[in-house]
């Protein structure tokens, strides 16, 4: 059973994808989290699928960025033979089809960054999307109210993270005396018509993907990753506690842990040991930046940035404007699991 999360990015995407593979590895199964598909995959010598960190060397060749092709990637897929958590973020698609490059790049060339971009301009998406859908069994969209997609992507410019993996980088980065600047509303706008895009793709290319909402990871993960795998397993049997509960004392433990201290616990052990085994990517779970209320309390321009994205529905047919009085009951509700 493979399972494929579908994403424009900011959505809860890292955390859903990284939670099941903590999840399935801990219920006795074994599976590979190849995070990305479209910047950069390899595999063992069993044929496991997984990714590929920068600046490792996978069959004589550096392997990062948009460097593979498509059709490289569709036949490391097809030659797969473990279990796979993966993802697609849309922007990566349009990325690549706008001839762009990865801004975390820097190992290859500039020529050789045109050559490759100019390749990739004219690739043609769709055997990538069948064999996607012919070896993943399951997939799944994230979806997030817009106006808190748009306005958690224009604080990450700010603070140049896309997400946080320990207590003490999230203190670094979102602690209490940490304040934004002023929100730039013409880029939040431009994160607001790629959420309108990343829906429209996944309804072009992926008819039968489910959906998966943001609030629910956030306020129940235990129960969406066991609907999700259909598994009578819980994390609390092995751990001692849920994933819910977990995510929500590191969050808690941020307000008033020393982050000159080092903090570890067996849970984060576990996923190092998955990291180690290119199991999970990078560093594991990331632990939740912000919740709406932080935003609302350290962004100068909240009340602009509400304005921006009611502008922007009003002329949509999809999404509706937002009242300072639903702000508020999103952030109460929020408020009786994160306070």
């Amino acid at each position: 059973m493979n399972y494929l999360v579908l994403t424009p990015d900011g959505v809860g995407s890292t955390y859903l994808q990284r939670a099941l593979t903590v999840y399935l590895n801990s219920s006795g199964l074994e599976y590979y989290n190849t995070h990305e598909l479209l910047n950069g995959l390899a595999l063992d010598e069993d044929n496991n699928l997984h990714k590929v960190r920068k600046g490792r060397i996978a069959e004589e060749k550096l392997i990062v960025g948009y460097s593979q092709s498509l059709e490289e990637i569709v036949k490391l897929i097809k030659r797969n033979e473990g279990n796979l958590v993966s993802r697609i973020a849309q922007y990566h698609v349009e990325d690549r089809l706008a001839g762009k490059w990865p801004y975390w790049i820097n190992s290859l060339s500039e020529k050789g960054n045109r050559d490759l971009a100019e390749r990739n301009k004219n690739e043609d998406y769709t055997e990538f999307y069948d064999t996607c859908r012919n070896n993943y069994d399951k997939i799944f969209y994230c979806t997030r109210d817009p106006f808190e997609y748009a306005l958690s992507w224009s604080i990450r410019i700010i603070t140049g993270k896309l997400n946080v993996y320990s207590i003490k980088e999230r203190i670094e980065t979102h602690g209490e005396n940490v304040t934004y600047d002023d929100i730039d509303l013409d880029f939040m706008t431009t994160k607001l018509d790629q959420y309108e895009r990343y829906i429209y793709w996944v309804k072009d290319n992926f008819k039968d993907a489910v959906e998966i909402k943001y609030d629910d990871m956030y306020t129940n993960i235990d129960s969406v990753l066991s609907n999700i795998t259909e598994l009578d397993y819980k994390m609390l049997n092995t751990w001692g506690t849920s994933l819910q509960d977990y995510n929500t004392l590191l969050y808690k433990m941020s307000m008033i842990y020393n982050p000159a201290l080092d903090y570890s616990d067996k849970l984060i052990e576990y996923q190092k040991i998955l990291v180690k085994q290119n199991k999970l990517f990078h560093s594991g779970m990331p632990i939740k930046m912000t919740t709406l209320q932080d935003k609302s309390k350290r962004v100068s321009n909240f009340v602009s940035c509400l304005e921006t994205y009611n502008k922007w529905a009003k002329g949509s047919n999809e999404y509706s404007e937002l009242s300072k009085e639903q702000i508020l009951d999103k952030i109460q509700k929020e408020e009786q699991i994160y306070l």
